[in-house]
């Protein structure tokens, strides 16, 4: 997949936040929702729904704790013909 995002499932796409703050992109690939998972989130764009999980990008990180959360945010986004972006 092109400006390096990759899409994991039907919808849903993961890539690295240097590409997920370019609003072109996003638009171009239909970006609805996006995850932001870092300890210092992105500045979100207006007319994108985000979830923002506050985690650091180490090893010891438990991203388990955020899985139901993410889930639950990606399956509403998808019963709604979104497009999903996870990031870190």
């Amino acid at each position: 997949m092109g400006q390096g995002m990759s899409e994991v499932a039907s919808g849903v796409y993961v890539t690295s936040a240097l590409v997920a703050r370019q609003s072109k992109v996003l638009d171009e690939f239909g970006i609805t929702h996006v995850i932001s998972i870092q300890a210092k989130p992105i500045n979100p764009f207006a007319h994108r729904e985000y979830l923002l999980i506050p985690a650091k990008d180490h090893v010891s990180q438990d991203l388990l704790q955020f899985a139901g959360q993410c889930n639950d945010f990606i399956h509403s986004a998808r019963l709604n013909q979104g497009k999903v972006l996870i990031h870190w």
